[in-house]
């Protein structure tokens, strides 16, 4: 997935991991820090070696012009919209859900969890059809481990 929209920041390998396993990644860091609602075009690109025969994809130019995502987990299909988890994304590190519609090519912010107590890492997600209404299970810090749910209006 290639974000295409200027005003998402610029991916920067930071932690000697990154530093040492994807040098010379590029692309946008969808990481951290959106409001619930930011849209970003989508295009799409093949990577020379999705398998990693190579080495890590990062190293073999898969990671050229990639968009960025925190601990990718779980995802849902519902009404024609792919939902996926950054379990550790966010401002706060607690998760994030982003939708994606392969119609208008769009990726769109939904939940950035603002603080452990809301949400702390959720790893999987499901939707009751028809509501608008969501279910994440989380494996974050919480004890016991929590469902929680999550309005169409965001509560």
């Amino acid at each position: 997935m290639v974000i295409t929209n200027d005003y998402a920041p610029d991916f920067v390998p930071t932690s000697n991991w990154e530093i040492a396993n994807m040098p010379n990644a590029t692309g946008k860091d969808m990481r951290g820090g959106f409001e619930n609602g930011a849209r970003f075009n989508v295009e799409w690109k093949l990577m020379p070696d999705p398998q990693g025969l190579e080495g890590y994809p990062t190293q073999t130019g898969g990671g050229i012009d990639g968009a960025w995502f925190k601990r990718g987990e779980g995802a849902w299909w519902d009404d024609g919209k792919l939902f996926f988890i950054a379990t550790s994304g966010g401002a706060a590190n607690a998760g994030q859900i982003w939708k994606y519609d392969p119609v208008v090519e769009v990726v769109e912010m939904f939940y950035e969890s603002p603080s452990y107590e809301t949400v702390w890492a959720p790893d999987n997600i499901t939707t009751r059809p028809f509501t608008g209404a969501h279910l994440l299970c989380e494996d974050g810090g919480t004890n016991p481990k929590r469902l929680v749910g999550l309005t169409e209006e965001l509560d």
